[in-house]
């Protein structure tokens, strides 16, 4: 996972979750949250969304994106993709992210002050057996 900022984009790191299993980093760029998530296959997608709602604020445009390993397609009613709906949020990517056809890497959205325009945009690079999502948030 990587997460890339114009050098003129002040922003400021709020912090991390450091796991063996799992690694969230959340950052606050320009009035804008974005969380970026790495859940290995063997954590608890219940102790995921636990950590997840610890640091989510009401009331906040926020774009939560990363390798899940959860298949939205196989198991559309997870506990993360479930309460995410729950609490304003949009699942912003429908096709497949992995070689094998799994749904395992999620772009979650959810623009409380419809402030911002967000584009996502896919490509295969040769490197990995995940697509790439490319995703841009510009200020209306």
């Amino acid at each position: 996972i990587a997460t890339f900022m114009r050098e003129d984009i002040q922003n400021e790191h709020e912090g991390d979750i450091v796991k063996d299993t799992l690694q969230i980093t959340k950052f606050n760029i320009k009035g804008m949250k974005t969380m970026v998530v790495y859940r290995s296959s063997n954590h608890s997608i219940r102790d995921t969304w636990k950590e997840l709602e610890s640091v989510l604020e009401d009331d906040q445009t926020l774009l939560i994106t990363g390798d899940f390993n959860i298949c939205t397609q196989k198991d559309k009613s997870n506990e993360i993709s479930s309460n995410l709906a729950k609490n304003g949020f949009q699942l912003m990517i429908q096709d497949a992210t992995h070689i094998m056809g799994g749904h395992i890497d999620h772009i979650y959205w959810r623009d409380t002050s419809d402030d911002w325009q967000l584009t996502v945009e896919t490509f295969s690079p040769y490197w990995t057996n995940h697509d790439a999502l490319l995703t841009t948030v510009k200020r209306r």
